[in-house]
């Protein structure tokens, strides 16, 4: 799948004078907007600016390591940066007014830029959530009340708008919800100078602001990009419109806007949101609404305490401070009060009866599901009942073959009888074949050891067959791993019929019970392989 990057290379020589803005160019800069800008770009208030290349060559290769360490939530590829700087279409930008603000008291993560498309248009980038604890601490917060990166997005805005320019408003996750939330709270007088509000899988805001006044005016110029396995633009969204697109990655990490297809000069777009997605979007939303805002601030405050108390600052270091920073986490955790392990418990009691419970049920539906459920069940009942269910399984199996022969017999009787209406009938060797197995299951019947005979013989043809069903499904695997898996299968199984074919008769109940356990993990394995086709399938 084609990506972003791509289109840089294949659309960089048409510059927006040859070619106009589109929403790959918009997916572009909000990513763009998680570079590292400081001391080289003009921040807010000098009259000046640096274009794209100029920052290229003046931050490379200290920008990229930078990024990698902190500014950005997925490792920006340095092909990207360089791929912008080296292009007619991006190179030449003008970039301005950069300022960001981090301030772990206030709980603040915030930067904007803006980028010059020409004199008269102006893309204006809020950066997303990064790597630190406190961005996270300030998405959190925004669940129950306005924060303080969306006051500061209504100020920058009203401090940077130029009248006679047209501005484009964007940003990627919680970049995503800064743009829309400035352009509706901002002075009505410059709502007229924004042209479009992009928010790439940026989250909603809340009901009361959606049905607002404020909000009623931007709405039309609002567009909601998000990829298939949509997380955060789905959550607290009161909206059904959303411009979804394909990725190359799967769950969540499709949040990643590195990894969202484009063809051509436009996004790859898919239909709708994979099932799994809405069924965690709907979990969350059954939580949050059984959650008022104080027993939210409370437990955010209470998650992101612990994960400081090891000493990190970003997601990043959690899991390089060692043992004794996970030990901080894990004490702070069993001294928090009664309230807060009761919403984490609430929250996984919820994810259990809901987006699990969901996931479990598609997938029992599913005949691979039924097949190996089915399996299980006999397995269950071979090793719990061995001897019951040997003694009715090689019942059972009699009278069908001795009802079986007699209808074969009749056959035969009917053919001979009236040759003129049946035409085709049985030969002399059937008859004779027919004839045997009348007699050797009615001798069955009523004697045990013959009947504990044919079990075996029963029981061995049983294994002999499905690993030799095994075995010829393993030509179709496409991965040698897997195929190596399943042939091992095959001869387990047939190893097992050898077994039983040709050991004591005394051991037979012995041998219900090992068909019973293998039928057990058959069936396990069954389900497993069936889950992970459908999932496979779905991506």
């Amino acid at each position: 799948m084609q990506n972003i990057v791509d289109y840089i290379e294949w659309r960089g020589d048409l510059t927006f004078a040859d070619h106009p803005f589109n929403l790959v160019d918009n997916v572009i800069l909000s990513v763009f907007s998680y570079l590292d800008f400081s001391t080289i770009v003009p921040e807010v208030g000098e009259q000046s600016s640096i274009t794209v290349r100029q920052l290229y060559a003046g931050r490379y290769p200290e920008t990229t390591s930078e990024i990698k360490r902190k500014k950005s939530l997925s490792p920006i590829p340095d092909r990207f940066f360089k791929a912008l700087a080296d292009s007619e279409r991006f190179g030449q930008l003008a970039i301005c007014n950069y300022r960001e603000l981090y301030d772990e008291k206030k709980s603040v993560q915030f930067a904007a830029v803006q980028i010059a498309l020409s004199d008269q248009e102006v893309y204006l980038a809020y950066r997303g959530t990064d790597q630190t604890l406190i961005g996270w601490r300030e998405d959190f917060y925004m669940s129950f009340q306005a924060v303080e990166s969306q006051y500061e997005a209504v100020r920058y805005l009203e401090e940077t708008m130029r009248p006679g320019i047209s501005y484009r408003l964007g940003g990627h996750s919680k970049g995503g919800n800064l743009a829309v939330y400035a352009a509706m709270m901002c002075k009505d007088a410059l709502k007229e100078g924004i042209l479009n509000v992009y928010s790439n899988d940026g989250p909603g805001l809340s009901e009361e602001l959606m049905h607002s006044e404020k909000y009623a005016l931007i709405e039309k110029k609002i567009v909601q990009i998000a990829p298939e396995f949509c997380v955060i633009g789905l959550l607290f969204s009161q909206s059904e419109d959303y411009v979804i697109v394909k990725s190359s990655q799967k769950g969540i990490m499709q949040h990643d806007a590195l990894s969202w297809g484009v063809m051509r000069d436009q996004l790859d777009f898919a239909e709708h949101f994979q099932e799994e997605c809405l069924s965690l979007s709907n979990t969350l939303d059954v939580w949050l609404e059984g959650v008022g805002p104080a027993e939210r601030k409370r437990f955010t405050d209470r998650f992101f305490d612990t994960l400081e108390s090891g000493g990190a600052k970003g997601l990043d270091e959690i899991a390089t401070k060692g043992i004794n920073g996970f030990e901080s986490i894990l004490n702070d955790m069993i001294r928090a009060d009664k309230g807060s392990k009761k919403l984490a418990g609430n929250f996984f009691k919820t994810a259990v009866s809901g987006f699990l419970l969901d996931q479990l049920m598609e997938q029992i539906k599913t005949r691979e599901s039924i097949k190996g459920m089915f399996f299980i069940f006999i397995g269950l009942l071979l090793t719990r009942f061995p001897a019951d269910v040997l003694v009715f399984f090689g019942v059972t199996l009699t009278i069908t073959l001795l009802i079986m022969t007699v209808f074969r017999l009749y056959h035969y009787l009917i053919t001979r009888l009236y040759p003129e209406k049946y035409k085709k009938s049985e030969s002399i060797r059937n008859l004779l074949i027919d004839l045997l197995v009348l007699i050797l299951f009615s001798g069955a019947l009523f004697h045990q050891k013959l009947l504990f005979n044919s079990l075996d013989l029963t029981l061995a043809v049983f294994f002999f067959i499905y690993g030799y069903l095994i075995f010829r499904s393993s030509r179709f695997e496409k991965v040698g791993k897997i195929r190596t898996f399943q042939v091992i299968r095959a001869l387990v199984m047939i190893g097992i019929g050898l077994i039983v074919l040709f050991s004591r008769r005394d051991l037979t109940v012995i041998f219900v019970m090992i068909a019973g356990g293998l039928l057990i993990v058959e069936g396990l394995v069954v389900i497993v392989r069936g889950i992970i086709k459908s999932w496979q399938s779905k991506r």
